[in-house]
């Protein structure tokens, strides 16, 4: 009857655990299975090395809303655009558009549509860079 008890409770602790990894208040999500949903400026830079060229780039602009594949929203913001001039890479000084997130700009959800401060994966995902700037080494 004793090993009863232990076999019981542990079938219980188990179907916890299961149940708090598969709860929807955790991000069950993967960053291939949003959908971003907003504007883009594609454009270009001239970049400076033994000869110049042009190379293109994009950067997010305005209000974008982030969706499961379900059509949760789990984020939804606006992006701030400056102007990023590089003086130390390349023959010569060249700048770029790139935008930034201001955190009072944006709000966040979890799939179970609660509003929740943002973790560090979702602010990955709505951190949008611009591709890296090729540097000569």
């Amino acid at each position: 009857m004793k090993n009863l008890g232990k076999i019981i409770t542990l079938i219980l602790l188990n179907l916890l655990i299961i149940s708090c990894n598969n709860s929807p208040t955790n991000e069950n999500w993967n960053s291939d299975e949003i959908i971003a949903i907003g504007k883009k400026k594609d454009t270009t830079y001239l970049w400076c090395s033994i000869t110049v060229y042009e190379d293109e780039y994009s950067y997010r602009t305005g209000k974008w809303k982030f969706i499961t594949k379900d059509s949760l929203i789990i984020a939804n913001g606006e992006y701030d655009n400056f102007l990023n001039e590089i003086w130390d890479k390349g023959g010569c000084p060249y700048e770029y558009m790139e935008n930034s997130i201001d955190l009072k700009k944006w709000e966040f959800w979890n799939l179970s549509g609660d509003k929740i401060e943002p973790t560090e994966k979702m602010l990955k995902l709505v951190d949008y860079k611009v591709k890296e700037i090729k540097t000569e080494e």
